[in-house]
């Protein structure tokens, strides 16, 4: 009875790790690892695992990677322009479409590292049209940050939003050195003026053919705005996965005494 009593509670403990902690408005989830695919395959399709419509499809060479990151897969996505932002790489179709577009966006939150610098590209994270884009490589010469731009201009609240990079919040609110190694930024949107904001492509936008280079291991989209407890359990999560190596000996325990009960 022990051993059944400790096969529950660890096997369900391993069971049950990895899964979001919030999932209440959650509008889009995108996962490298769920792909399932051979090492250096092409990514033509990338499956929602919110349940929505929102799958994302590509007819670019977007390549898995498998074990990339604390072994977990990423999905490279070849930008436009080179890391330094003035040659072009000859590649603009790499970017998902998404097959319905996600509404009122509040909440983004990825790990990810960008590959290519979008000075003069004008290349999104998302891009939507009519009402703006999201865009962490913002317009300008090695001026790193993130910000939501609306070519309406219709509310400060909703032109720039507030960033967070591995858990820190820009002094001025809006921008912030972008790191070029892996990391989880949640950019997060108030709404306001009745604005729709809305993302219908993963690292590509309607408003021009360009390309935002990176490669990604996994995308939550909310169209709520999360609250600090919340925004703290999502990059918690994040962390635990991506950036966390899960002590061997805990595996093999765990292991132990999933066999151990099984016996039982």
């Amino acid at each position: 009875m022990k051993r059944f009593v400790v096969f529950m509670a660890v096997c369900g403990i391993i069971a049950c790790a990895g899964a979001v902690p919030v999932t209440t408005g959650l509008q889009l989830h995108l996962e490298a690892d769920s792909l399932g695919l051979t090492n250096g395959a092409t990514v033509s399709t990338w499956t929602d695992l919110a349940g929505g419509d929102h799958n994302g499809t590509s007819t670019g060479s977007a390549t898995y990677l498998a074990n990339e990151l604390n072994g977990h897969a990423v999905v490279s996505i070849t930008g436009s322009l080179t890391p330094d932002g003035y040659s072009w790489t000859g590649q603009n179709s790499d970017f998902f479409a998404l097959e319905s577009t996600v509404h009122n966006v509040q909440t983004i939150a990825m790990v990810f590292r960008r590959t290519s610098n979008n000075y003069y590209s004008w290349a999104p994270m998302f891009g939507s049209e009519p009402t703006g884009w999201v865009d962490e490589a913002f317009h300008s010469d090695n001026n790193w940050g993130t910000a939501y731009y609306s070519k309406d201009y219709a509310d400060p609240a909703v032109r720039y939003g507030g960033v967070r990079i591995n858990g820190a919040a820009p002094v001025d609110g809006g921008w912030t050195t972008v790191p070029d190694a892996y990391h989880i930024m949640v950019f997060q949107i108030q709404q306001g003026w009745g604005s729709d904001i809305n993302i219908n492509r993963l690292a590509g936008s309607t408003h021009n053919a360009y390309v935002y280079g990176m490669d990604v291991a996994e995308l939550l989209v909310y169209d709520t705005f999360l609250s600090a407890s919340e925004v703290a359990a999502v990059e918690s999560y994040l962390m635990d996965k991506y950036f966390v190596p899960e002590p061997a000996t805990m595996v093999l325990l765990g292991l132990g005494a999933c066999l151990l009960g099984s016996r039982k």
